[in-house]
């Protein structure tokens, strides 16, 4: 199987025209018989999800998960319970754990165990790696943070891979099992091609 994974686009309510070209190619991968799997990154969490309800990105999404079975839409940390979109937190395809990689951030990771939705006002002071960026240091030291949780995570559930966003730091690596990050639509621009079959993890796009 094979599998198109984009993330972090951060979306305003009115950005359609940059995206235009990125969901055609999605559409024409999801024709083909392929999967998809979107990270639901809207910035609900800053604008709230009124501002989104004449949102013509966001009702292409809609149309696109009602007319195709083979994509899947995941939670992220900026957004979560849309009104019309169908959310997953993760899936697992081919032994391959998919999810948008907030849930290995330090600060969710301390506030999983009460099994509480986390309230915005908390994820507004915190600082996610990718807000960390005028530091690089802190930044890089962040992302580090967030990828190994994510590896030892994977090692635990005897999977063969994982794959995320959120840091924005997009690149593939193999230390014991595959790792993946497929970037953002922000500063990299790029998504990531998994071909299951001859376990090739190709980076697209990226600036």
């Amino acid at each position: 199987m094979k599998y198109l994974v984009s993330t972090d686009w951060h979306a305003q309510p009115d950005d359609y025209r940059s995206f235009i070209a990125h969901l055609e190619y999605i559409e024409e991968w999801l024709k083909a018989g392929n999967h998809a799997i979107l990270h639901e990154q809207f910035n609900a969490l800053e604008n709230g999800w009124r501002a989104y309800r004449s949102s013509k990105l966001l009702m292409d999404l809609v149309n696109l998960q009602i007319r195709y079975e083979n994509l899947d839409i995941l939670q992220s940390n900026h957004a979560h319970n849309c009104p019309w979109l169908k959310m997953k937190e993760s899936v697992t395809y081919d032994n391959i754990l998919f999810c948008h990689g907030h849930q290995f951030d330090r600060l969710w990771r301390w506030w999983k165990p009460t099994r509480i939705p986390l309230p915005d006002w908390i994820q507004r002071l915190y600082l996610t790696p990718a807000k960390k960026k005028a530091n690089l240091k802190d930044y890089h030291l962040a992302s580090l943070d967030v990828m190994t949780t994510a590896l030892k995570e994977t090692i635990r559930l005897g999977l063969d891979g994982v794959c995320i966003g959120h840091t924005h730091l997009p690149g593939v690596m193999r230390p014991s099992v595959t790792y993946g990050n497929s970037g953002d639509r922000v500063d990299n621009f790029s998504w990531l091609e998994i071909d299951t079959e001859t376990n090739n993890w190709l980076l697209k796009g990226a600036s």
